[in-house]
């Protein structure tokens, strides 16, 4: 259940754990993404966008941007 936490019963569906929703959907997605032969572009699409936000984050405090490499 917690891998699919909607279940149909009586032609119904039914949300039987709500707060794995999100969990359930990004495990969909990979395991899509794997069956299809995409999942390094959605490792590359993924690991953009999270940097993205960590550097829209960092944006908001006073910290100095540093190139590091």
């Amino acid at each position: 259940m917690l891998a699919k936490p909607i279940i149909k019963i009586s032609g119904k569906f039914i949300v039987a754990i709500p707060g794995i929703l999100l969990t359930a959907t990004r495990n969909e997605l990979i395991c899509l993404a794997i069956e299809y032969g995409v999942k390094n572009e959605l490792v590359k699409f993924y690991s953009n966008v999270v940097w993205d936000n960590i550097e829209d984050s960092l944006g908001y405090t006073s910290l100095i941007n540093v190139c590091y490499k």
